[in-house]
């Protein structure tokens, strides 16, 4: 929920799925994604490895608490 909160209504993602534990790129075909988006670093390397665009979430520094 807070990730899609922080997208707003600014952006043109649709939906965000939490996944269970393991490997989640293989879902990228299924939700027909154009972008893979994880905290995990080697979630992220293995989804570019498969030809997938993905980035790794990084954690706020900010300082500011979410509401």
């Amino acid at each position: 929920m807070r990730i899609m909160n922080s997208i707003g209504t600014t952006s043109s993602t649709s939906r965000a799925r939490p996944l269970p534990e393991g490997d989640t790129y293989p879902y990228v075909p299924a939700f027909d994604a154009h972008l893979f988006l994880a905290a995990n670093p080697l979630d992220v390397r293995k989804a570019l490895d498969a030809g997938h665009a993905a980035a790794t979430i990084l954690p706020s520094t900010s300082g500011r608490t979410s509401r």
